[in-house]
């Protein structure tokens, strides 16, 4: 492993767990947020489970490697 880049904050532990890569990305909204809801299924989310915490319904949704991404698919940006 390479010198250690560290963060502002002092926190290597949390900085640590972006140094492997991920398969699955889970995010989740409060009862029935329309406007999150969008936004998740906008990025290709998929719904992954409905779950009740002590202030009420949350919904999960959750974006994986290789998945089929968003339909239809966004335009590209230019950077640069």
């Amino acid at each position: 492993m390479g010198p250690r880049l560290g963060n502002p904050h002092g926190l290597d532990r949390d900085y640590d767990a972006f140094l492997e890569p991920f398969d699955v990305v889970v995010a989740g909204t409060d009862g029935a947020n329309g406007a999150s809801l969008a936004v998740m299924r906008r990025l290709g989310m998929r719904f992954y489970r409905e779950v009740r915490y002590p202030l009420g319904k949350d919904f999960q949704y959750a974006l994986a490697r290789g998945g089929r991404g968003p339909n239809p698919q966004p335009a590209l940006l230019a950077i640069g």
